[in-house]
């Protein structure tokens, strides 16, 4: 697919590639490189490891072994940024709070590592709740004032 001729900059914007995909090569170079280089599309790095099973309405992500050295790697091939997921099943304070809360801690790791930026897929699946308004605001504030550092 992305040495095909349409796939370059002026129709892709980015690729999220998986660790053995940033391991590989195409047209001869490195694949991250020639991502950027050659077809002007920015590479991102998928770094969860799936989904642990459905508590409190939600599903964290899987423990990431590894990820420290799996980071340093991505930044020395000069990936921009990292993707990964959790999912929010119902309206649950303390699920969406762990959700919240491991998203941020992971985010701090990926930051520390130079990647300027971090991809949280946080995929709600419950109609009609405000996720970041209301009730379900409060699991966002004390994150962010830390990241801001206000905390």
């Amino acid at each position: 697919i992305v040495t095909s001729p349409a796939f370059t900059g002026e129709r892709v914007v980015g690729a999220i590639l998986f660790e053995r995909t940033m391991d590989d090569r195409f047209g001869g170079k490195d694949a991250v490189a020639y991502l950027w280089e050659d077809k002007g599309v920015v590479p991102f790095l998928k770094i969860d490891k799936g989904l642990e099973d459905e508590a409190n309405g939600v599903q964290l992500m899987k423990p990431m072994p590894g990820l420290d050295a799996l980071l340093d790697r991505a930044a020395k091939l000069g990936i921009f940024g990292t993707k990964e997921r959790s999912v929010i099943n119902l309206a649950n304070r303390e699920g969406i709070a762990a959700v919240v809360a491991q998203q941020f801690e992971v985010a701090q790791q990926v930051l520390s590592h130079g990647h300027p930026l971090q991809m949280d897929d946080v995929v709600g699946r419950v109609p009609g709740v405000p996720w970041f308004e209301g009730p379900n605001g409060f699991v966002l504030h004390g994150h962010v004032s830390k990241v801001l550092g206000h905390a």
